[in-house]
């Protein structure tokens, strides 16, 4: 978007990649630093997301990188702000409850990403890629019998053919369990 002269129009997903990589260097810094450098790269990062929100709002992606960002420097309260207003936008999409486990998940929170593992199962039923992904946090969390129990129901329930890649993937896990065990 800026190579682009004057008042020349520039696309959506020009102005999102480039916004995007803007809030992730401003979380690059506020990650590596502390103290008022610190809060100095997450404000940076949040004037930012406001700029990025004016321009396209609705995008869950600012939410997303925003609220992984508040989560990387201890700020969980508003992270979950943000976080939260991705469910919020489509209560009845799995896709909210997702995105907010995997940004759980990528601060090492595995025990917090279980309980929207588990609603987006329950909303989309039609992909076992939910559940597969609760199955292995619940595992990851010394929750193991859960785990297996959800895996196996997984690999003898009957899915749609353009699943089949992640049955296969939970049958193999369970072969590999067994091999461990």
């Amino acid at each position: 978007a800026q190579a682009a002269a004057g008042d020349e129009a520039v696309g959506l997903t020009t102005v999102r990649a480039e916004l995007g990589q803007l809030v992730t260097t401003a979380r690059q810094l506020a990650v590596q630093s502390s103290g008022t450098a610190r809060q100095a790269a997450v404000e940076r990062a949040l004037t930012w997301a406001s700029k990025w929100r004016v321009i396209d709002p609705g995008n869950a992606q600012i939410d997303q990188q925003v609220g992984d960002l508040l989560l990387a420097v201890g700020q969980t309260a508003e992270a979950w702000r943000h976080l939260s207003s991705m469910i919020e936008r489509d209560p009845m999409s799995a896709d909210g409850y997702q995105l907010v486990a995997q940004a759980f998940e990528r601060q090492g929170r595995v025990a917090d990403a279980v309980a929207y593992w588990h609603q987006a199962a329950i909303l989309d039923q039609t992909n076992p890629t939910h559940r597969v992904r609760e199955a292995q946090a619940l595992i990851a969390v010394g929750r193991t019998a859960e785990g297996d129990a959800l895996l196996a129901e997984i690999a003898k329930r009957r899915w749609h053919v353009r699943w089949d890649g992640v049955v296969y993937q939970v049958k193999a896990l369970i072969e590999q369990s067994k091999r461990v065990r």
